[in-house]
């Protein structure tokens, strides 16, 4: 059987995947998901390490954590994947870089884009030469649509990789809106950081102390973001005008997109996260 599918990394988080031991097929599916969809750099202890695309910092004991398997069949099974050429494995007392080889082959390919962008083309080239029959019910239905379309919020580059950083925390009660709200937060609280970095180092911490049922992660981002400033941590460059540069990676103007409603989870109507609901 040839062809592909995608997955959503939101596969996750439904109770089929939380089911435990996992199986070797489904580890390795977790591993495509685990590892960087981009270079990304990480500030582990004092040292900055720079994470290729296709590659993960981890541990021996997270991955035990995360499959449900003992220290052996951990390694085990890594070292399987490694004489198979599936994978490339690099352990150091710090931590362990898993490396999925061809990574790129287990992505959307530009051809593949390519074909849909064309396929779409010509189904609306069809749509075009067929006969229009339109009337008040057809119009009133495109005016709906239009109304529906003012709710959706686009996420910029750094809001989705800071999402999918928390996505790939254990334990993490991820919450997207509520995520997000907290992101703009610390934003504004922390001018200085690059949130990015931040949040990664935070992860990497997390593989050695995981998140328990009863805890508060987002009060301890938030405390571990203020230390990071206090230590001089994950900051941002400064210009040659002493301003602090941003990672200019939006995908859309600023003046284009829609503040999402967060009145209905529970927060204040100021557009700011009150420390009594996350912090």
């Amino acid at each position: 059987m040839s062809g592909w599918i995608s997955i959503h990394r939101k596969i996750k988080d439904h109770w089929l995947w939380e089911d435990k031991p996992f199986s070797r097929g489904q580890a390795w599916i977790d591993i495509l998901m685990m590892v960087n969809h981009e270079d990304r750099k990480i500030l582990l202890g004092k040292e900055l390490i720079e994470v290729k695309r296709g590659s993960r910092v981890t541990s021996i004991r997270q991955l035990c954590d995360r499959w449900g398997w003992s220290n052996t069949k951990v390694k085990s099974f890594l070292e399987l994947l490694s004489k198979d050429n599936m994978l490339v494995i690099k352990s150091d007392t710090k931590k362990t870089t898993l490396t999925v080889l061809n990574y790129n082959d287990y992505q959307i390919s530009k051809d593949i884009e390519n074909d849909k962008e064309t396929s779409g083309k010509h189904q609306e080239n069809d749509t075009e030469t067929s006969p229009k029959h339109t009337n008040n019910n057809d119009n009133n239905y495109n005016n709906d649509n239009n109304d529906n379309k003012k709710d959706i919020y686009i996420l910029s580059k750094d809001e989705e990789s800071f999402l999918n950083i928390l996505s790939e925390i254990e334990n993490y009660p991820l919450d997207r809106k509520k995520d997000l709200e907290m992101y703009h937060t610390l934003e504004e609280r922390y001018p200085t950081l690059n949130l990015l970095e931040a949040i990664d180092q935070w992860r990497i911490y997390k593989l050695d102390q995981p998140l328990k049922v009863k805890s508060n992660p987002r009060s301890q981002i938030n405390t571990a973001f203020k230390k990071y400033v206090e230590w001089g941590k994950c900051l941002k460059g400064v210009n040659s005008d002493g301003e602090y540069n941003k990672p200019n990676n939006r995908n859309i103007q600023e003046d284009e997109r829609i503040k999402p409603d967060y009145s209905h989870i529970g927060f204040k109507g100021t557009g700011k996260i009150d420390e009594s609901d996350v912090f």
